[in-house]
């Protein structure tokens, strides 16, 4: 890997240059499932993070393996004395 970091992890960035397509169109295909990625810490505010091989699998249109997804959990209220 030509990267600094030698990782396999891309950004949405580095994954549109990559597919030579716009950012938006990566970012519409993780949040649809269409194309295989995380985001950090599994929080919807963090930064989405996919590899090349995902990327290559959504290009060829192949079907992204499914993912599990954690329930999101509701914060329980503080119990107050009236």
């Amino acid at each position: 890997m030509d990267k600094i970091t030698d990782t396999p992890w891309l950004t949405t960035k580095e994954a549109a240059e990559y597919a030579r397509v716009n950012p938006h169109t990566i970012y519409d295909a993780l949040r649809a499932g269409d194309l295989e990625g995380y985001q950090i810490n599994g929080k919807p505010t963090n930064p989405w993070r996919t590899t090349t091989e995902a990327l290559d699998r959504w290009i060829r249109g192949e079907p992204q393996p499914l993912k599990k997804r954690t329930p999101q959990l509701t914060p329980r209220r503080e119990f107050r004395p009236l």
